[in-house]
């Protein structure tokens, strides 16, 4: 949080909030209360803009293990192209930061259970190559299982 952040939240003058930082020895007692009730929900409130690199980071994660852009902004109860748009940003709105973020929190160690079409195509174009490599050879070819299609 940034000096102007602390003393927007605190109700107090910037040059107050830096004059502690660099040491003055006393502080009015109610100064030092509104600066001590600020916490980091403050500066995330829904109005408020956040750096978008967590949550960049959280949406190519979720892509990875599965969840396709659409279905992590149904998921968070956003606009469809919101993950996308988020993609591209520096900064966001914290309502849809923390919108990403608790999906993740709920999804980060659960593999999306439904085979994306990609994902069960990439499985049946590797199976059909890895057949056709062992007849080339002249080796039986294993037995394949593909989910959701025919190899």
């Amino acid at each position: 949080m940034t000096k102007a952040e602390i003393a927007h939240h605190s109700a107090n003058a910037h040059q107050t909030i830096s004059r502690i930082l660099d040491g003055q020895k006393t502080i009015i007692n109610h100064t030092s209360e509104s600066i001590l009730k600020v916490t980091f929900e403050d500066r995330t409130k829904p109005e408020g803009k956040t750096n978008a690199t967590g949550t960049i980071r959280r949406v190519q994660a979720l892509a990875a293990i599965g969840y396709p852009l659409e279905e992590q902004a149904k998921l968070a109860g956003i606009h469809p192209d919101k993950p996308r748009h988020v993609l591209k940003q520096k900064y966001i709105r914290a309502e849809t930061a923390q919108a990403i973020a608790d999906v993740f929190t709920r999804l980060q160690m659960t593999p999306n259970p439904v085979p994306s079409r990609a994902a069960t195509r990439a499985r049946a174009i590797a199976a059909h190559l890895f057949s056709k490599a062992n007849e080339a050879e002249g080796k039986p070819s294993p037995e394949v299982v593909v989910f959701g299609g025919e190899a």
